[in-house]
């Protein structure tokens, strides 16, 4: 089982994934190896996986009396999800692509400035078919909200 937390940071977008079975924490950050602050990038990131992990497991353990697992031992890991270098606008596009495609030891499908357009276009087609609870598309209200309308 994996859990996925998607992170806004000043630098741009990112997603840390609990593999509950390995025991591991993957850091998918489409900027981080890119040289430039890369230790501070990772102190960073070590700091807000361990505050989120704490109550996770904190969570975990006041809603399901017996979890599998327990909070202690668990590696980091901050895989190079991408040989590209990409800038702080898109990476939200490169986060739900690293959550999509990382299996725990690679991307699937790899992250390139090739690439990411297409999935830009097809997350955007994704979204337009989204359902609210009354079977409604959610395009009209995106559209509203996006130009600033009241709505109905």
């Amino acid at each position: 089982m994996q859990f996925f937390v998607p992170v806004t940071l000043d630098q741009g977008w990112a997603a840390y994934m609990w593999d509950m079975m390995r025991k591991e924490i993957p850091v998918l950050d489409p900027m981080g190896c890119q040289g430039l602050g890369e230790g501070q990038r990772c102190m960073m990131h070590e700091e807000a996986v361990s505050k989120i992990h704490s109550a996770l497991f904190t969570c975990f353990n006041e809603f399901f009396a017996k979890w599998h697992c327990t909070s202690e031992k668990w590696k980091r890991k901050f895989p190079k999800i991408t040989d590209d270098i990409f800038t702080r606008d898109g990476t939200e596009i490169c986060m739900i692509h690293a959550i999509r495609q990382y299996d725990g030891n690679k991307m699937k499908w790899p992250l390139t400035k090739n690439n990411f357009v297409s999935f830009q276009k097809l997350v955007a087609f994704e979204v337009f078919r989204l359902c609210d609870e009354h079977a409604n598309f959610v395009s009209e209200s995106v559209l509203r909200i996006a130009f600033d309308e009241p709505g109905e």
